[in-house]
């Protein structure tokens, strides 16, 4: 199966755990027969440059780093970029479903343009970032009155299949009206009968798939 990956940070340049596990999971996936391209952001590197012989693509932008508080480029510009890189890598690599972990910070344009390809998609939730997005009065007020320059949208018209992490993500997100929401707890040795939630270590994999 062709599995186009997309997440806003991806090792060796990350953050925190959300980014491991999308690693982690890509090479089980990998390992199990499946290709796989992981399209992400320029964080850290501040240029476009693929790796891994093309199986890793960096040329999103992000229009918050974490760092310093904003990206490169603006919302919209953001938004418009990632759209136009999503949409010419969806005609190009013409995967079987596309895989979306974290998301903020590269606007939900790549989801739309998948949707608008009638590419099948699921979204893996480990936080609540993209609850960010979300369209809210206080957001949308915010949104009127200068203070932000992202424009919340209703996830539940993108939002259809998903995995969360915990219970409690999946709670978070129960407004958005999503049609599949799975539970997936990281970290497991799936060679018992009864899965354990265990201590990540080095030869441990994030098995959420």
């Amino acid at each position: 199966m062709k599995i186009l990956v997309i997440s806003n940070l991806y090792p060796p340049h990350f953050i925190g755990g959300y980014e491991i596990a999308c690693k982690d999971t890509v090479d089980l996936l990998t390992s199990s027969g499946h290709d796989c391209i992981v399209l992400t952001s320029v964080f850290v590197t501040d240029r476009s440059s693929k790796e891994d012989n093309g199986k890793v693509d960096r040329s999103l932008e992000l229009h918050d780093n974490w760092t310093i508080g904003k990206g490169r480029l603006s919302f919209s510009k953001t938004y418009n970029h990632n759209f136009k890189k999503m949409d010419e890598l969806l005609k190009e690599y013409k995967p079987d479903i596309v895989y979306f972990w974290n998301l903020y910070g590269l606007t939900l344009s790549p989801v739309v343009a998948t949707k608008n390809a009638n590419i099948p998609y699921v979204v893996h939730l480990m936080d609540l970032s993209l609850k960010g997005y979300q369209k809210t009065v206080r957001n949308t007020l915010s949104y009127f009155l200068g203070r932000t320059d992202v424009k919340g949208v209703d996830l539940s018209k993108y939002f259809t299949n998903v995995i969360s992490i915990s219970s409690y993500v999946k709670a978070n997100f129960c407004d958005i009206g999503h049609k599949f929401h799975k539970v997936i707890h990281p970290f497991l040795d799936l060679s018992d009968t009864f899965p354990q939630k265990i201590n990540y270590s080095k030869d441990r994999v994030f098995k959420g798939v």
